[in-house]
């Protein structure tokens, strides 16, 4: 069942809920949950160790100079939120989750002095009184520690853990049928982001692994999500896992180069690499300040859905649980409140009806998702979104020359002109690429398919001296010599235009002065 709601105000999004549903979501409503709508799962939260021991940390020798004999592989703990079962455990609370990364052996001093910076926090939004801190710290969320999971395989979301701020994304992922796992590990302080980035990807690659083990994870459907600093990580994993099917985050200044943009620093970024659906969230002030959007407009191989979403006051957090406790519990943004609610509302249900709709193959949130967010019933000018279609990409130069070999010439130049028409910058077109195939193809006896490459490299770059000049040696090789002759005066006539060095001009004018000589001593 595929609950397809979400309350804005007073304005109800789409489907219904049948009786029964309405009685589980109406015992498991949070203030911090707002006017969103649970799904038809109760909630359940636990936390699992996992060690990678293939990534050793620490010193293998103590402050003596002898071998260190404890477990040093790589510790993380994963945080998990999950489709469960009821249970009468009491739900998690604000303070529960407000600890929830400490160990459980963390002094009551530590707790103390982590509380109250999490207080001096919302200090930004106005003045946190005694009894509403306790409120909110009070304040009941939805899932429940160590319940019993749904005897059911549900979609995989993964990503970096960062406390709080999730909290309320995850809960209403996992009722609507969803196993979020947010990891929280040690990243290594490093000047250059790209190792950091490298850790990340690998703990991800690794909790999968082990998540996949699980009874209630279906192994075939995975998703990655990430809020803030916390998202570059997850379209890079993306970017090189290929069981990933949609990657979203929440504002992360990906495309910011004055905030921090250290994708093209990990290892396999590429704007051609990320090859699944792609959710952008961002508030309208920061947009304006991404001076790498290209970067987005480039990803062709990826359907993507640009999501911006504005109202007075807008902040970064009000992407985040912290950013609805100030605005719902504490009631700290003034006349801004219920809008700043209702825009977090709406992008978490932007969310849901994007992992639906290519996680789950859901046509119906498909549809939803395409429409603008006034069409579904958000409040007017609340929030824009987008589509940036995918372009189907041309074969790679290995599939193009199997395509040649297999298949023959015309369907292998059929497939190459298509491929033109509809992805132009791909690699395939690159003429040194393609020369070098052409030349392969000669050596291998082959000079019908070499002779094809090369009129289509001629065609593609008609400006370049060298490609008549190969299309004129391979033509002369068959004994093609009449349009040999005609390929070689026309490459003589582009030569003087051609941007090459002295050198290779030089070499290139040699060539074909010297076939010249040869076809015209012929006829």
């Amino acid at each position: 069942m595929h609950v397809k709601q979400l309350v804005v105000g007073s304005t109800i999004l789409l489907g219904a809920i049948t009786s029964t549903l309405s009685a589980q979501v109406a015992q498991s409503r949070s203030p911090l949950h707002g006017a969103l709508a649970s799904g038809p799962y109760a909630v359940g939260f636990m936390k699992r160790e996992i060690r990678d021991p293939v990534r050793p940390e620490g010193p293998k020798l103590d402050a003596s100079g002898r071998p260190v004999t404890t477990d040093r592989a790589r510790r993380m703990s994963v945080h998990i939120w999950y489709p469960s079962a009821t249970s009468s455990a009491p739900a998690m609370t604000f303070r529960d989750y407000m600890f929830s990364h400490h160990a459980d052996t963390a002094t009551d001093a530590f707790r103390r002095a982590d509380e109250a910076n999490r207080r001096r926090f919302f200090a930004q939004f106005g003045t946190v009184s005694d009894a509403a801190w306790a409120r909110l710290t009070a304040t009941p969320l939805i899932a429940r520690r160590d319940a019993t999971p749904a005897n059911e395989r549900f979609p995989l979301v993964v990503g970096m853990l960062r406390t709080l701020s999730t909290t309320v994304t995850n809960e209403y992922l996992a009722s609507h049928g969803y196993v979020v796992a947010m990891i929280h590990s040690f990243e290594p302080d490093n000047p250059d982001p790209g190792p950091g980035l490298e850790v990340a990807v690998r703990d991800m690659e690794l909790v999968v692994a082990e998540m996949r083990k699980l009874a209630f994870v279906d192994p075939a459907r995975l998703a990655a999500l990430g809020f803030s600093g916390s998202g570059f990580s997850q379209v890079l994993f993306a970017m090189r896992h290929p069981d990933v099917d949609a990657v979203s985050d929440l504002e992360s200044a990906l495309f910011d180069d004055s905030v921090y943009w250290p994708l093209n620093r990990g290892w396999g970024y590429s704007v051609t690499a990320l090859r699944v659906p792609f959710l952008h969230t961002y508030s309208v002030p920061l947009s304006k300040r991404e001076n790498r959007f290209n970067e987005f407009e480039s990803m062709r191989y990826s359907t993507r859905h640009h999501y911006l979403v504005d109202a007075p006051g807008i902040h970064h957090w009000d992407f985040a649980t912290e950013g609805m406790a100030a605005s719902t519990v504490l009631r700290l943004r003034g006349v801004n409140n219920e809008r700043l609610a209702q825009a977090f509302e709406t992008t978490n249900r932007y969310l849901l009806a994007f992992f639906n709709a290519y996680v789950k193959r859901d046509q119906t949130e498909l549809s939803f998702l395409r429409r603008d967010p006034a069409a579904n019933g958000a409040p007017a000018g609340l929030a824009t979104i987008r589509e940036l279609p995918a372009v189907r990409p041309a074969p790679t130069i290995e599939a193009f020359q199997a395509l040649m070999l297999t298949r023959g010439p015309q369907v292998a130049m059929a497939a190459f002109n298509d491929a033109l028409r509809t992805d132009p910058q791909a690699d395939l077109f690159n003429e040194g690429r393609l020369n070098q195939l052409a030349y392969r193809l000669l050596r291998q006896e082959k000079p019908v398919e070499a002779i094809a490459i090369f009129r289509a490299i001629v065609a593609l770059r008609p400006e370049s001296s060298n490609a008549y000049d190969s299309l004129a040696e391979a033509l002369e090789g068959v004994g093609e010599r009449h349009e040999a002759l005609l390929q070689t005066r026309k490459g003589l006539e582009v030569l003087e235009r051609d941007q090459l060095t002295p050198e290779r001009k030089r070499q290139t004018r040699e060539a074909l002065e010297g076939r010249m000589r040869r076809l015209g001593a012929a006829r």
